[in-house]
């Protein structure tokens, strides 16, 4: 009973965010989301739910905390749902590079991930080209090389690795 009870202080929660965004009203939504927050307590899904209803509001940097929030709560409950995953986690992370330019968080959360499964190249690449965008070039080498010794041998990885090394002049 109070598990449903939650599910409706949540919807309507949800409900009146998204009335907040529909008409502009960006100020009040963040200071709603702020106060939701500290009524309810917040899984990884409402943190998305409510920073994507601050993003499309123009709340960027409180919708980037709230997206990088998500997905350092996915990988603290990692593999306890079919939700909490490592797919999961790689597109929070490319949400706060792609939707909020948010570089430093981003790059964060990728080393989080690469922590829960570090022989999986995907995170390693994203984070080269998350560190790239950020203008370290040399780093996003490094990663990928530290990858390549590490565990072998990836396409996706040599041709990043011969892309950044052409970036800094040393390939013709």
């Amino acid at each position: 009973d109070t598990l449903r009870l939650m599910g409706n202080y949540y919807g309507c929660a949800l409900h009146l965010a998204d009335y907040y965004g529909q008409h502009r009203q960006g100020k009040k939504l963040g200071e709603f989301c702020r106060w939701t927050e500290a009524q309810l307590p917040f899984t990884w899904e409402h943190y998305y739910r409510f920073g994507q209803l601050l993003r499309q509001a123009d709340q960027t940097a409180m919708g980037a905390e709230y997206t990088a929030k998500a997905g350092t709560l996915v990988l603290d409950e990692y593999a306890q749902d079919p939700d909490t995953t490592y797919n999961n986690a790689l597109a929070l992370a490319g949400m706060l590079v792609h939707d909020y330019t948010e570089f430093d968080q981003a790059a964060q959360l990728y080393r989080q991930v690469i922590n829960k499964n570090p022989g999986r190249w995907d995170a390693y690449y994203e984070l080269a080209a998350t560190l790239q965008a950020k203008g370290d070039t040399q780093g996003a080498l490094d990663l990928l090389m530290q990858y390549r010794t590490k565990y072998g041998q990836v396409e996706q990885l040599i041709q990043a690795e011969k892309s950044l090394q052409k970036h800094l002049g040393r390939l013709r």
